[in-house]
């Protein structure tokens, strides 16, 4: 008996998301040559567009990732963070730098010589090495000082009463009648007075007094270094 290829059966190849849109016009839910539909395929909805869609998307294989979507505006912005340390640390800067001048300028005017003792500004010294008031003032002038120029009531508290030397000279010496200091600066009469004698021009404190003696008597001596206009 001879067998044709009529009585063979043929075996279809599997369709394609494409064979299987052809196919949907009449597919059903026992159909083997399309993708296992949810419940409720068999329906006319599953069969559409969308459900056969979705139904595909169901067989991809695993591993196989959708294609990232691609975001509209790319953020490409500077954090508003970022500014914020950057605006935090030029200020820091700021202040650290303003600090340092403060730092760096302060000692140098405040910084006496060594044996010097400081007091609002100035430097001062006593010197117990007895001279004339002319060579005291040249002992001073060595150290970029004068013999004392005192400038304010508290200023000569400091000297009355909390050096505790007694009997130097100050830089206050009489001319044409008038006193002057050592530095040329005029002499305020108001802030404290002076006993004067016949024989005497240069200025000495004698602790409680203040009185002129004659300049060649021998003295210690007190010199300043005004450090605000140094």
């Amino acid at each position: 008996m001879l067998v044709t290829d009529s009585f063979i059966p043929r075996r279809e190849a599997p369709l394609g998301p494409t064979g299987a849109a052809m196919r949907c016009g009449g597919c059903g839910a026992s159909d083997p040559l399309l993708p296992r539909l949810p419940p409720g395929d068999g329906s006319p909805a599953a069969c559409s567009s969308a459900g056969l869609a979705a139904a595909i998307r169901k067989q991809q294989p695993l591993g196989t990732a959708a294609a990232p979507r691609r975001q509209d505006r790319p953020d490409t912005g500077v954090p508003l963070s970022f500014w914020r340390t950057v605006a935090g640390t030029v200020i820091v800067v700021s202040v650290i730098l303003l600090c340092m001048r403060v730092t760096l300028k302060g000692p140098q005017l405040e910084t006496c010589p060594d044996d010097w003792l400081y007091y609002q500004k100035k430097c001062y010294y006593h010197s117990e090495a007895v001279a004339s008031w002319n060579s005291s003032q040249e002992s001073c002038s060595r150290y970029g000082a004068f013999l004392a120029v005192i400038d304010s009531h508290q200023e000569l508290n400091f000297i009355m009463y909390r050096l505790r030397v007694t009997d130097f000279w100050i830089g206050l010496h009489r001319k044409g009648g008038k006193f002057f200091w050592a530095n040329g600066e005029s002499f305020d009469t108001k802030l404290f007075h002076v006993n004067t004698t016949n024989d005497g021009n240069c200025v000495c404190v004698d602790s409680p007094f203040i009185s002129t003696r004659r300049c060649s008597s021998l003295r210690d001596s007190l010199c300043t270094i005004d450090l605000f206009n140094a």
